[in-house]
């Protein structure tokens, strides 16, 4: 009887162990991160009366007789099962989805929680809010780069959020553009003027460039030596035009092919606001503007009412009106190297089926370095695909258009007229008239490539040469050939007078000559200098600098991402509508941390005010081959134990870990239902043996009575 009275103490109190455990887990309830414990009896101490006897080949066997002597708690496991997730809003509070366990630092020991209810304190540090325990971090996120900021120290774990501090800006360096140029919109066309009626020889047959105004149809009265043919209008810029073409020539034999190289030098022809003359196949002369765009370029043809020659010219019409390519904007704010804002507005010029110009225009506090605010030359495919930046870079070419020439001496003069050469003295051309002296000049009005002005002299006396004059243009205070940027080089082609920028890209290059002399009558007439190439970059890029800043290194280049070559992805040209725009660019304005967010490999976003993104740090997460051994703390903690393996810490959604949730908080997994049945199976264990006790305790009373 006394056996079973043990056996009945054991069961109180295991029942009573079982209370504890299902009381401890119903109280944490709501306990945030809270794994349930689970508790597990065995019996004990068995008592064998009889062993097991074993068949014999007259008898079969017998079982061994045993009495058990109680129950004893075999195990409290810890339920890691996942909890409900309960959405807080609140940034710092965050969730694990599946296995791990945050790290944090009590001040004594590394501990590990599924609590993540987080808070910033007074030093910017990221901590448990209710213990202060600090959270731990992983990795080098947040300790600064090339391109970010550092927000965490090395050589410490501990999470460094430092709202409200300031970063610095950052300067644009990259625009991406993306969306359709329509491939509708008209292209650029060039102004065509042409006569009203043609000329003509031999009673009705298209004159040419041969054909002599002797023997047009349009001449009622011949020419002779002398007379001359008035040249009036306008260049396609507006500017007055007022030239005239002179018969030389013995006999008046000058062909209308003469007259429209004189209308064409008159009018520019090869610059770019230029226009050039020619016959057309119907005998018309027409006037064509060197370059498409809009245009008030007009020509006026009349003989010399003062000399005897007579032609009937008719007036030039417009037969194709200058017009620029249809132009396609966007706009977008960029930043300097100390932050600052400024507007960039883009301007895509149709040029030709298939190819566009990108002209940038920087808002006033700007200004675009040697002219490189263009990209020329955007094609794209048939299809609508992006192509290429196909133009060429180029060097910008001035130059005379009537070279310059010397008449030899009579014993050669067979030779006729010749081109100078650099041993040519200035004074021997035929564009000079009488001889220089000691004291006279070339005066020099230039403009270098970088837009430098120039207002300066030559020397010039009896001896100078073509060759001298050359040697001056190229000199340091001139055209500075010897730099290879900003310099530019002067040659003598041909007895033409050229001037080709030293490097390619858009330049400001002009020039201009004339003679000043001692004394009276000495004086030599150069032809106007006219670009005949303008200088283009054919880079995707534009280079500015911002005006208020000048000094301080703020030159700033700035390229574009126009899309992959025969790809979709950033511009297209397709019919029917533009929605081409600059998209995205890379620089920003000085910010101030004012907000973060957690993503789901446990990397901290800081948000700052001038809408940037930087990683803060990255949560450190451990896990356990067997989560199950972690020895429980108090205050939501639990510690490394001999049975839970060492932690192994990751980051989260690499090794085994769960993903983060963040504003989110894990309830405890306690099931409530499941809790109040263990607590009535409890109970009435507790009951059972109780009476089991009692009933024993009466046996024991009633033997006690027998004797007496």
């Amino acid at each position: 009887m006394i056996r079973s009275l043990f056996s009945s103490a054991s069961g109180l109190r295991g029942h009573q162990q079982l209370l504890d455990v299902v009381g401890n887990n119903l109280a944490n309830a709501n306990t945030t991160g809270f794994k349930a414990q689970r508790l597990r009896f065995a019996n004990q101490f068995i008592e064998v009366l009889r062993a097991a006897g074993a068949p014999t080949a007259d008898l079969g066997g017998t079982n061994p007789l045993q009495i058990g002597q109680g129950v004893q708690v075999a195990a409290i496991d810890t339920v890691q099962l996942q909890g409900t997730l309960d959405v807080t809003d609140i940034p710092l509070d965050l969730a694990i989805q599946n296995d791990g366990f945050f790290i944090v630092d009590n001040g004594l020991e590394t501990v590990f929680t599924r609590d993540g209810a987080f808070s910033v304190d007074a030093n910017n540090i990221l901590v448990n809010s209710a213990t202060g325990a600090r959270v731990q971090r992983v990795g080098l996120v947040g300790q600064g780069t090339a391109t970010a900021p550092a927000f965490q120290t090395g050589g410490t774990q501990n999470i460094s959020i430092p709202f409200g501090t300031t970063i610095a800006g950052r300067a644009s360096t990259q625009v991406v553009f993306t969306g359709n140029l329509d491939s509708d919109d008209a292209a650029p066309l060039a102004a065509v003027l042409t006569t009203a009626q043609p000329f003509t020889v031999s009673n009705g047959v298209a004159a040419t460039t041969a054909s002599q105004f002797l023997l047009l149809d349009q001449t009622t009265t011949a020419y002779v030596q002398n007379d001359e043919i008035l040249i009036t209008g306008t260049t396609v810029t507006g500017a007055a035009v007022n030239a005239t073409f002179r018969f030389a020539s013995v006999g008046a034999t000058e062909t209308l092919g003469d007259l429209v190289n004189t209308i064409t030098a008159a009018f520019g022809g090869g610059s770019q606001n230029g226009a050039t003359a020619t016959i057309d196949g119907n005998g018309n002369i027409v006037l064509t503007a060197d370059n498409a765009g809009v245009s008030q370029l007009s020509l006026s043809l009349a003989s010399n009412p003062a000399t005897t020659g007579r032609t009937t010219f008719s007036g030039l019409q417009s037969t194709v009106t200058g017009q620029a390519g249809a132009i396609e904007s966007t706009a977008i704010v960029v930043f300097d190297d100390q932050g600052a804002a400024h507007t960039l507005t883009f301007n895509f010029q149709k040029q030709a089926a298939n190819e566009w110009d990108l002209i940038s225009v920087i808002d006033p506090t700007g200004t675009f370095v040697g002219f490189d605010d263009s990209v020329d030359g955007i094609t794209f495919n048939e299809n609508g695909s992006f192509r290429s930046v196909v133009a060429a870079d180029s060097q910008e070419v001035l130059a005379t258009s009537l070279p310059l020439t010397f008449t030899p001496a009579p014993a050669v003069g067979a030779l006729g007229t010749q081109v100078a050469v650099a041993g040519t003295a200035i004074s021997a051309l035929d564009q000079s008239t009488g001889t220089f002296a000691g004291g006279d000049t070339i005066v020099v009005n230039a403009t270098r490539a970088d837009g430098t002005a120039v207002n300066t002299t030559i020397a010039l006396d009896a001896t100078t040469t073509v060759g001298d004059l050359i040697t001056g243009l190229n000199a340091a205070a001139i055209f500075d050939s010897a730099n290879a940027t900003s310099g530019a080089t002067a040659t003598l082609v041909n007895g033409n007078l050229v001037v080709t920028a030293n490097s390619s890209g858009p330049a400001s290059l002009s020039l201009s000559l004339s003679t000043i002399a001692a004394a009276a009558g000495a004086q030599t007439t150069f032809d106007a200098f006219r670009t005949i190439t303008e200088g283009s970059d054919g880079d995707a890029n534009i280079t500015f600098e911002i005006n208020n800043l000048a000094g301080f290194q703020t030159t700033q280049n700035i390229t574009f991402s126009l899309g992959t070559a025969n790809g979709f992805d950033g511009l297209t040209q397709f019919g029917g509508f533009t929605n081409a725009a600059a998209t995205e660019q890379d620089g920003f304005a000085p910010g101030s941390l004012v907000d973060v967010a957690v993503q789901g490999n446990g990397i901290i976003n800081g948000i700052f005010d001038n809408g940037q993104v930087f990683e803060l740090a990255q949560l450190a997460i451990a896990t356990f081959r067997n989560p199950g051994g972690l020895e429980r703390l108090q205050e939501n903690f639990f510690r490394v134990s001999a049975n839970s393996g060492v932690a192994l810490i990751g980051t989260a959604q690499t090794g085994g870990a769960g993903s983060i949730q963040g504003g989110t908080l894990e309830n405890s997994n306690v099931d409530i239902a499941l809790e109040f049945t263990r607590l009535i199976t409890a109970q009435r264990g507790f009951q059972i043996n109780a009476r089991a006790f009692t009933t024993s305790d009466e046996v024991l009373q009633e033997i006690a009575n027998l004797k007496r």
